[in-house]
C-alpha cells in the first residue's frame, strides 16, 4: 500500500524520502556487570528470553525505543564516537530486537508479527471533546496527556500485550465493514509509531510456544 492517511491522533511526519523509521523490540533490563570478567553490557527481554548485547548495541537498542531515522542514527553514532554502526544495526536485526515502521502505512512481516505492550493509562474522554480520549503514563508525568480519536482508541483498547499487531488490525477491521484492511494498517502502525516516540509502548516479539 503506498498510499498515507491522515494521522489518528498524531501528525504525520514529513517523509522527504526518508525512508523508514528504525524502532526497538523488547523490554529493556538495564545495564549488567560481568563479575568474573569486570565487562559491562546491556539485557534485552525479548519473547520471555533474555538476550545480552555489548555497551554500544545496547546504548544504541535503547535510542530506537523511540523510532528514528536511519540519518538520526548515524547522528547519534557520530556524536558519541560510535565505531561499527553498521555491524551493531545488524546484529540487532539478526537477533530480532529492531524492526522498521512506517507511519501510516502497511505493516511490514516483521512487523505485523510484534505484540504491542501499552505502558500508559487511559483517562477517558471526560474532558473536552468527547471524541477525543486521553492517555497518560503510569507515573502521570507526562507534560500533558497523548490524544487519540475514536478510531485510535478502539485499537488502542486491543493492546493487551498478548495479541500481534495483524491480529489486533484484522480484528478491528472485522468490526466494521466500512474500514479496510489497508485503512486499519495504516492506523496500526501510525498508532504504535505515536505511541513510541511518546514512550507509551513497547514492541516485543511473540511469546515462545507454551508459555501463553
Amino acid at each position: 500500500m503506498s498510499e498515507s492517511y491522515p494521522a489518528p491522533g498524531f501528525p504525520v511526519p514529513e517523509r522527504r524520502d526518508i525512508g523508514p523509521f528504525y524502532a526497538a523490540v523488547g523490554i529493556p533490563q538495564g545495564m549488567i556487570v560481568d563479575r568474573a570478567t569486570g565487562e559491562t553490557g546491556g539485557a534485552v527481554r525479548r519473547g520471555g528470553e533474555l538476550v545480552s548485547l555489548d555497551s554500544v548495541e545496547y546504548a544504541l537498542w535503547t535510542i530506537l525505543l523511540a523510532p528514528v531515522t536511519p540519518a538520526a542514527v548515524t547522528e547519534a553514532a557520530s556524536n558519541n564516537d560510535w565505531s561499527r554502526m553498521d555491524q551493531s544495526i545488524a546484529r540487532l536485526g539478526e537477533l530480532d530486537l529492531l524492526v522498521t515502521i512506517e507511519p501510516g502505512k502497511a505493516m511490514g512481516g516483521a512487523l505485523e508479527r510484534l505484540r504491542p505492550l501499552p505502558l500508559g493509562l487511559g483517562l477517558g474522554n471526560c474532558k473536552g471533546d468527547p471524541m477525543r480520549f486521553e492517555i497518560q503514563n503510569a507515573t502521570l508525568s507526562l507534560p500533558s496527556p497523548v490524544s487519540l480519536d475514536v478510531l485510535a482508541i478502539m485499537f488502542w483498547w486491543e493492546f493487551d500485550g498478548t495479541s500481534s499487531l495483524r491480529e489486533i488490525s484484522s480484528r478491528v477491521a472485522a468490526r466494521f465493514p466500512d474500514l479496510s484492511i489497508d485503512r486499519a494498517d495504516a492506523v496500526v502502525t501510525q498508532l504504535a509509531y505515536g505511541l513510541m516516540v511518546n514512550r507509551l509502548l513497547y514492541l516485543d516479539c511473540p511469546l515462545p510456544r507454551g508459555t501463553e
